[in-house]
């Protein structure tokens, strides 16, 4: 876990990252290898700082700071290959059809965040070799700060991924060190602090409006992550991919059944999603 009086020191490493990667694209002719592999460094470090910072402190605000400056700056351009210096006639690193970055620009698009934070998801964040009960709940938590400040693409189907395999999968309610499935009373652990901070924005993914968002990312590609699972399957009439208003009732109506499981843990936990998801729904007249 990070140590108390490091969050400081979190927050000027990313933001010394974000302005080096800065510096570095609007005054040098690119090297979109090295590019590239600063972003993922970028968010592979803040990957490991979310799932470590604790989710209940308002630590994890620091991290969330510095990818609002960037994203705030909104696409830049370079120098062409023959420029003298960063304001000259440029081109966007997405006109570069060789790369990986051709569909994204810096930093509107926080390019590859939405990638990594996919990968983290499929690969590690649901396997107990990677994550402990607190960890899962922590990146959960800092997920639900991204999408209350509009960062959606790539933690929307994270976070979707998150409510699919906590009320739409048959899974135990209580942990076995023999099993290798995470149980609900983990999950909903990392659900609660998911629900706590999110404030407006999981009722803005599940809207109607939401549907209009424009993203590189198409859950079609995703479906371990988008698709509803087996229970959701069995209720009917839900869609089949990506947030909705008919999956929402759904998730509440699984929530209101394991508040009466009989397991004060879970109970308690799936209380704490239930009243910001309900009080999010009657603030915004959204669902």
């Amino acid at each position: 876990m990070i140590q108390r009086g490091q969050e400081e020191y979190l927050r000027f490493t990313f933001l010394s990252a974000i302005q080096s990667i800065t510096g570095h694209y609007t005054i040098t002719p690119p090297n979109l290898t090295e590019l590239e592999m600063g972003l993922h460094d970028l968010w592979y470090a803040c990957i490991q700082a979310a799932k470590n910072i604790s989710s209940g402190e308002e630590k994890q605000d620091t991290l969330i700071r510095p990818l609002l400056a960037a994203k705030s700056l909104g696409p830049l351009r370079q120098p062409s290959p023959t420029s003298d210096s960063g304001n000259g006639d440029g081109s966007d690193v997405d006109g570069d059809p060789t790369s990986s970055l051709e569909s994204y620009s810096i930093w509107s698009g926080l390019p590859l965040l939405d990638l990594d934070f996919i990968e983290e998801f499929t690969n590690r964040y649901y396997r107990k070799s990677h994550y402990n009960e607190d960890q899962r709940a922590n990146m959960a938590g800092f997920l639900g700060r991204l999408v209350s400040v509009g960062i959606y693409d790539g933690p929307d189907l994270c976070t979707l991924s998150l409510f699919r395999e906590t009320l739409e999968t048959s899974r135990p309610l209580l942990a076995d060190e023999n099993a290798d499935q995470v149980p609900l009373e983990d999950l909903t652990g990392a659900l609660e602090e998911l629900a706590q901070n999110s404030i407006f924005g999981l009722a803005v993914l599940a809207s109607r409006s939401y549907r209009d968002h424009s993203s590189g990312i198409d859950p079609e590609d995703y479906l371990h992550l988008s698709s509803i699972g087996e229970l959701a399957t069995q209720a009917g009439g839900i869609p089949s991919i990506g947030y909705s208003i008919e999956r929402w009732d759904f998730w509440i109506q699984r929530l209101e059944e394991l508040s009466n499981c009989g397991n004060e843990k879970i109970q308690s936990n799936v209380e704490g999603c239930l009243a910001p998801m309900r009080q999010a729904r009657e603030d915004t007249r959204l669902l």
